[in-house]
């Protein structure tokens, strides 16, 4: 206390170093955070906001379940101004908040009195102002400034005029009230011979003439420094000299003196940290076995806990085990059941191509033969006709159920729908060659050409269309194919046209797919059809 009332605050911190030290190797909590405070303090004091707050930070490592709120609400506000110094403004409103919510709670506000709260409301508008709140800081001031206390107190009420002045002056540095209230709280401290006060005033006034009044900017930045030499505030003389410096860029005497007091505040920055580094370090340690001792008690405790909660783990294991199984088992029935589905599938597929080329092979191509021969008689033109119907039923049956060449399919697919072109019938694809055909299997492409032939097939022989589409979409997880045209719809053949739909409805649902037939049109016939896309 000595050194730092005769403004040796590297000594002072030093010795408030040392007497926590010895707090708290006593586990005397509250005297140990009262040091760190004091450190604190002592550390802003020499302009290392940086340090001050990460000492005020260890301190609240210290607060018992029964603190001392007069000390903890120091902390906060501590913290509070070393993030405000750091421009770090958000933090600066967390823990300016934390200090003036804790000290509303009545069990404190008695014990820390109202001078404090009225700190702590300075300090936000303040705070505000820096972040260009001006109105919410305006408002806080003027109401403190009509506090009883406040008006009975000349240097609480000179510090919040002067406050009031430079928010006022920051919202709007043309208003014409921020001079007479800086004059106003100059005159008051003046009398009250208060010095640190008297540099801020000065401070405020360098600070409000700077930009327009160069003389008098000079004259009270001076007076900041000469006051701020007195009590040995080295920030504060910076600060001054900063001002100093920027208006006579030719005073080498200023620029000597700020360059020398930087440094040694760096210095005194630098030392106080190196005093208060392997005390940190010694935090640690300790704070490690203190908690390495409460790990080893919660251990114990918990140990009888993990014998029922590992025993009920057990249990819920081997029913998660047991439908884990089902779940497999099942998994595996539905995968042979597709398997069974894609067999059964490439199967017909096979059988067909076997009837086709045997129906080709010999019943169409036998009959094409006798055609050939009974076309040479002259009364064998009836029986020619009907051979030939015969003939271009075997040839359409054998068409129907062609082999397809899976690598090609997209260039097989097209060209069994433009087949059935004739002169009365247009048909148009579209999209067919977007599609990823290689993300659906053997089967799938099976069963899509058989859908798309058999409602080609109905289309020529029922519909009675002049025009037909048939469209590929390809989405992230499916396959649409629309099909579209404008014939004489389903209902003029219902019987034989649904009897197919049905088969086609059957097929797509081998493969998951989904088919949708539109009830809407009046005409023509359009069905769309969902197939998802397998891997």
């Amino acid at each position: 206390l000595y050194n730092y009332y005769r403004d040796n605050y590297l000594k002072a911190f030093d010795y408030y170093n040392k007497s926590f030290k010895f707090h708290r190797d006593i586990k005397d909590s509250i005297m140990a955070i009262r040091r760190l405070l004091a450190m604190s303090n002592t550390q802003a004091i020499l302009g290392d906001y940086i340090g001050s707050n990460i000492t005020a930070v260890d301190g609240l490592n210290y607060v018992t379940a029964t603190p001392d709120f007069k000390i903890l609400l120091g902390l906060y506000h501590s913290i509070a101004i070393s993030f405000r110094e750091q421009k770090n403004y958000k933090q600066a409103l967390v823990w300016n908040t934390k200090a003036i919510e804790l000290s509303k709670k009545p069990e404190v506000f008695e014990k820390v009195g109202v001078r404090n709260i009225l700190k702590f409301r300075n300090t936000r508008a303040n705070i505000l102002s820096d972040t260009k709140q001006f109105d919410e800081a305006v408002d806080i001031l003027q109401d403190l400034l009509q506090e009883a206390l406040v008006l009975k107190d000349s240097t609480e009420y000179a510090r919040f005029l002067s406050n009031l002045g430079r928010v006022k002056w920051l919202g709007d540095s043309l208003n014409a009230k921020s001079e007479v209230l800086f004059l106003r709280a100059l005159e008051i401290r003046k009398k009250n011979n208060s010095i640190p006060d008297l540099v801020s005033s000065n401070m405020h006034l360098a600070e409000y003439y700077f930009n327009h009044n160069k003389e008098k900017a000079m004259f009270f930045a001076q007076r900041a420094y000469d006051h701020s030499e007195v009590i040995n505030n080295k920030p504060a003389s910076l600060e001054a000299l900063n001002i100093l410096t920027a208006l006579d860029t030719n005073a080498i005497l200023y620029y000597k003196e700020l360059k020398k007091i930087n440094a040694s505040l760096l210095d005194a920055q630098r030392k106080t940290r190196q005093i208060y580094e392997p005390t940190r370090f010694e935090n640690e340690r300790l704070t490690a076995e203190k908690e390495e001792n409460k790990r080893q008690v919660q251990k114990q405790k918990t140990q009888k806990k993990w014998i029922i909660i590992l025993s009920a783990l057990t249990l819920i294991g081997i029913l998660i085990y047991m439908r884990q199984q089902f779940m497999i088992h099942k998994e595996k029935e539905q995968r042979q059941e597709e398997k069974n589905k894609a067999e059964k599938t490439l199967a017909i597929y096979q059988t067909e191509n076997r009837i086709s080329k045997k129906v080709h092979d010999t019943i169409a191509n036998g009959i094409y033969l006798t055609k050939l021969l009974i076309s040479n008689e002259q009364n064998s033109a009836r029986v020619l006709d009907k051979l030939n119907d015969i003939y271009h039923i075997a040839r359409d049956i054998s068409r129907e159920n062609a082999e397809i060449d899976f690598k090609i399919y997209a260039k097989e697919l097209n060209s069994m729908i433009l087949s059935y072109i004739s002169d009365t019938t247009n048909v148009f694809v579209m999209g067919l060659e977007t599609i990823h055909w290689n993300q659906q299997l053997k089967p799938n492409k099976i069963i899509i050409y058989k859908i798309i032939q058999e409602l080609m097939t109905n289309m020529s022989k029922h519909s009675m269309c002049s025009i037909v589409s048939v469209v590929f979409k390809h989405t992230s997880d499916q396959l649409e194919i629309i099909y579209t045209d404008n014939g004489v719809g389903l209902n003029s053949n219902s019987n034989t046209r649904k009897n197919g739909l049905a088969i086609m409805e059957n097929r797509i649902k081998t493969i998951g797919g989904t088919l949708i037939f539109d009830t809407c049109r009046e005409n023509g016939t359009k069905l769309t059809f969902h197939i998802p896309l397998s891997n």
